[in-house]
């Protein structure tokens, strides 16, 4: 069965930073299980992705649909690599858990939570300790996911990735992505670069990517007899826009300069 395992007592305190490109938490989360077979994945950051709009917020579509938001568990394979920068450049070396976020006017909790610093880290390398509750930032069901093979999202792009999106969302409220688009893509000593975002992180997301001859693969675990069964239906990626799962990958992050929030 797919885990997610945060070893201390909730919540815990995490690192807040802004990057430039959007907001990051850090902190010691590991994740087993599902795909992973026996190998332990260390969590490197949380970040969170968003659009101009509302309604257009995700890396990854369903059935053409975009999401809110997206938000990205950053994992790099401590068992094979000595560090997450070996990792990222390595096959398997990475894995990127992903849960969309649906429009509710009762937004998050710890998105609430998080926005409430904002101000602190308003301005690129800005950071903040704060105390949050991670597992509030996933799905209630966690036992339905897409997996495939993919890269990271911003460059150099390595495809290094396996990639677990949850079929099940969260919530994130009109007001809480507001919130986020206030931050700056800058130093507070900088002059905000010329552009139609004058400075603000309006939005980090890039466009969506052909699947190409990628597999996704669909997967759901029940409970049988006391023990968890695990089925899978695989998607080739050359038919995967006609199916009724119809799944859209993203490579990259478009115009970042930076491998890490």
């Amino acid at each position: 069965m797919f885990r997610i395992h945060q070893h201390v007592v909730l919540p815990q305190s995490l690192t807040l930073k802004s990057s430039g490109l959007g907001l990051a938490l850090s902190g010691a989360i590991n994740v087993t299980g599902g795909p992973f077979s026996h190998t332990k994945y260390e969590l490197r950051q949380v970040h969170f992705h968003w659009g101009e709009r509302d309604d257009f917020g995700s890396e990854h579509t369903v059935k053409g649909c975009s999401f809110a938001m997206e938000v990205h568990f950053v994992h790099w394979n401590t068992d094979l690599y000595s560090s997450y920068e070996e990792a990222a450049s390595e096959d398997g070396g990475l894995v990127i858990v992903a849960a969309f976020a649906n429009l509710d006017s009762r937004g998050n909790p710890a998105i609430e939570h998080i926005c409430n610093y904002a101000s602190a880290v308003r301005y690129k390398r800005q950071w903040e300790k704060i105390s949050v509750d991670i597992k509030q930032l996933l799905p209630n069901n966690i036992k339905k996911y897409w997996v495939y093979k993919g890269s990271m999202t911003v460059p150099p792009c390595y495809e290094s990735v396996t990639w677990v999106i949850f079929n099940d969302n969260i919530t994130v409220s009109s007001r809480q992505l507001a919130q986020l688009r206030t931050l700056h893509n800058h130093s507070p000593n900088d002059r905000p670069p010329a552009d139609e975002c004058q400075g603000y992180i309006t939005k980090n997301l890039r466009n969506l990517q052909p699947t190409g001859t990628r597999r996704v693969t669909a997967v759901e675990h029940v409970f049988t007899i006391g023990q968890i069964v695990q089925y899978a239906s695989l998607y080739d990626g050359s038919s995967v826009f006609t199916t009724s799962k119809d799944f859209t990958w993203t490579g990259g992050l478009q115009g970042s300069d930076e491998a890490d929030f």
